[in-house]
């Protein structure tokens, strides 16, 4: 969510972060800066970067993007900033509900908090990862030494 009126610009946003390793984390940033123009928007947003793994991602960057629509918003921007492996570079985009035409160059501060297999499990099913067997007999049901259910 953004907007952008008399000169400033702020917004926040929340979301998913992923890395080729197989890392997962959610994120959420807040920030502002200056903007031209008048606009509000309502969007998903998607992006890509240099970063080696989602700890990368957390910290203070600027940010700079231009957008427009009326009903439907497009925007356009990029991200850059500091992290322990070197400078991260992004870029992307993003669509959706929205009034005006902005253009803005802010400074956010980024959030990232890492989630393991373990709490996505848990969070799927309840109960942190176990075995089959064992969730299995948490469900009442008995196992055979091999591993298969018995009535």
């Amino acid at each position: 969510m953004s907007g952008t009126g008399v000169g400033i610009t702020g917004g926040g946003s929340v979301g998913l972060a992923v890395d080729s390793c197989g890392n997962v984390g959610i994120y959420y940033s807040w920030g502002g800066g200056a903007g031209v123009g008048a606009g509000v928007s309502l969007t998903g947003d998607a992006y890509a970067s240099n970063a080696k793994n989602i700890n990368d991602l957390a910290g203070p960057f600027a940010n700079d993007s231009v957008g427009a629509g009326e009903g439907i918003d497009f925007a356009a921007g990029t991200f850059y900033g500091p992290s322990p492996d070197g400078s991260v570079i992004g870029i992307g985009g993003s669509a959706g509900a929205g009034l005006g035409v902005s253009g803005s160059v802010t400074v956010t501060k980024t959030t990232v908090i890492p989630l393991t297999l373990s709490e996505i499990i848990e969070f799927i099913y309840g109960h942190p990862p176990k075995d089959d067997c064992q969730c299995r007999m948490k469900k009442n049901h008995h196992m055979s030494p091999l591993g298969a259910p018995i009535s």
